[in-house]
C-alpha cells in the first residue's frame, strides 16, 4: 500500500487530485477536521465504497494517526478503488499547521 505524508496530502487535496476520505468516528471529525475532507466513519466504508469510488479520483484515506486509514485504503484497494494512506493522521496533518475546521 502507498502511503503519503501530510504535506503531500494537503497539495493533492488543494489541488483536487485526491479526494479526502477521513475514516474517525463521529465525535473525531466534529472537534477536528481537514476542510474539504469527506467524512466515513471506518465501519461504513464497505457499505460507502461504490459512492466513494464514483468521485473518479484516487483516495487518499486519512484517521488520527494512520492505523484505521490503513486498513479502509487496502480494503478499498483490494475492491478496486485506487487510493494511498496519510501517514501520521490528523495528529501529523495539526502538528505541520495544515488548515484544519471544527465544530
Amino acid at each position: 500500500m502507498e502511503e503519503i505524508d501530510v504535506t503531500e496530502a494537503a497539495l493533492r487535496h488543494a489541488a483536487g487530485t485526491v479526494q479526502l476520505v477521513d475514516v474517525r468516528e463521529p465525535d473525531e471529525w466534529r472537534d477536528l477536521r481537514v476542510p474539504g475532507a469527506v467524512h466515513v466513519p471506518l465501519m461504513d466504508v464497505p457499505d460507502h465504497l461504490a459512492s466513494i469510488a464514483a468521485d473518479g479520483r484516487p483516495v487518499a484515506w486519512l484517521c488520527a494517526r494512520g492505523g484505521r486509514s490503513a486498513n479502509a485504503c487496502a480494503f478499498a484497494t483490494a475492491n478496486g478503488v485506487t487510493g494511498v494512506n496519510v501517514d501520521g493522521g490528523m495528529v501529523a496533518w495539526e502538528l505541520a499547521g495544515l488548515p484544519t475546521a471544527s465544530g
